[in-house]
């Protein structure tokens, strides 16, 4: 199960680095962890994925037009 998130893990990075250049580069200092950031309520697995969902479901619009 570990090797398979790991794979998955490595998989979706290599995905977004992919369509990186065709984004619009966003803020880099919005991109660090703030020493605050702790306070925030953590994102749960199934909440992660529901994005990852959305960014791939609009990736592939994107690639239609």
């Amino acid at each position: 199960m570990r090797q398979r998130r790991e794979h998955n893990e490595r998989m979706a990075l290599a995905w977004q680095i992919a369509f990186l250049p065709r984004q619009k580069r966003p803020n880099f200092k919005k991109l660090l962890a703030r020493e605050n950031q702790a306070s925030r309520p953590r994102q749960t697995a199934e909440q992660q994925w529901a994005i990852f969902g959305a960014i791939a479901e609009a990736a592939k619009v994107m690639r239609k037009n």
